[in-house]
């Protein structure tokens, strides 16, 4: 009896070793470079646009394609001068596994408002079966991975405005990526994450008279061991508006504008820095967060009393989402051959001791990642 006491007294602290497939699990991920709108339109020019798209899945509850990963240079529909624009993408689904497929995604045409620079696209996706996993490197199973990289781009044309800067901002060369997976825990299962890197580039406003900078990556994480949920940043990113001659000014998450000091001749201007915190929809085993962006810089300007732009410009809408059953999923531990990934190497998550852990997972699991 006292054998059959301690007995039972382990096995209820043991954890759940996950759910031998097949079993319901899914994850979404999705991310955009930048959002941009403008009023009023100048003639020939876009009013509102996502530019560099980025998503991702895994359902193992629907039929095949059970993943799928896509990168495009363009969220959604977008109009120049009352034209619809082409959305071009490139995608990888599975079963069976495919890619990594990479190329370079069709332009924006030049405009008053937006002269982008060259979006690219890579994506691959994996999904063995109902019954297996994909192969784990470093402890991780992906799905789908989809990396969009953009090119330096220019927001607003001010060539026609005499002594103004050439452009009301440049935003630097950034990137989003969005990857599903299964992550091997400690005890034997897998738990399924989701997660949105987004790398930000500088904004520059008016020639560098102010300059917002944004610590990247930034890197939106949801986890799902089947029993809990959690959605957070990796590291909770900072915005900061660095001014020539003057002190930088801290930007809070937390969606009270800060006021940026620029004087431009001849034009009455007000410009505005907003920084946004996530959105945290987590409950039960399912991990949820969304952000409508990290920040959004609001500029207006007027001569005389003619608006000249009014123009928004919101890098880093984001979001993720993650379900696993109750302790994770159980795959098979075979020796580790590689997946597909997108063509720039993942960084966003190493394993720095090469242990098969990554540096979070072990942050999670209370063990040393050095």
């Amino acid at each position: 009896m006292l054998l059959t006491g301690i007995t039972a007294a382990i096995a209820v602290q043991q954890p759940a070793l996950g759910v031998t497939l097949p079993a319901a699990y899914k994850a979404a991920a999705h991310g955009d470079i930048v959002a941009l709108d403008a009023t009023p339109v100048p003639a020939g020019s876009l009013a509102s646009v996502r530019l560099g798209h980025s998503s991702g899945s895994v359902d193992s509850t629907t039929a095949a394609p059970n993943s799928r990963a896509e990168s495009a240079n363009l969220d959604g529909s977008a109009l120049l001068d009352n034209v619809p624009l082409d959305v071009d993408s490139v995608t990888a689904t599975a079963p069976p596994r495919s890619g990594p497929t990479s190329r370079s995604l069709l332009p924006i045409p030049p405009n008053p408002l937006l002269k982008p620079g060259l979006i690219e696209g890579s994506v691959p996706a994996d999904y063995a079966s109902a019954t297996a996993c994909p192969v784990a490197v470093a402890g991780q199973r992906v799905y789908s991975d989809s990396l969009t990289s953009l090119a330096q781009t220019t927001v607003g044309d001010l060539s026609a405005v005499p002594g103004a800067p050439s452009s009301i901002a440049s935003v630097g060369a950034s990137r989003v990526r969005t990857v599903t997976a299964l992550v091997d825990d400690a005890v034997g299962g897998s738990d399924v994450e989701a997660v949105t890197t987004t790398t930000v580039g500088d904004v520059s406003l008016f020639g560098g008279r102010a300059v917002v900078r944004v610590t990247s990556p930034v890197v939106l994480r949801a986890h799902s061991d089947g029993t809990t949920g959690t959605a957070a940043f990796d590291s909770p990113p900072t915005v900061r508006v660095l001014l020539a001659s003057a002190p930088a000014i801290p930007v809070p998450l937390n969606g009270s504008p800060v006021t940026v000091p620029i004087a431009i001749p001849g034009l009455n201007t007000s410009v505005t820095v907003t920084g946004f915190g996530l959105t945290n929809a987590s409950t039960g085993a399912t991990a949820a967060a969304s952000l409508q962006a990290l920040l959004r810089v609001d500029v207006d300007l007027t001569l005389a009393t003619t608006q000249v732009a009014d123009v928004s410009l919101s890098p880093a809408p984001m979001d993720v989402r993650a379900e696993a059953p109750v302790g994770g999923v159980t795959c098979n531990r075979a020796t580790p051959t590689p997946s597909p990934t997108a063509t720039t190497p993942a960084t966003d998550n190493p394993d720095r001791d090469g242990d098969g852990l990554t540096n979070v997972r072990e942050t999670k699991l209370g063990t040393d990642p050095r």
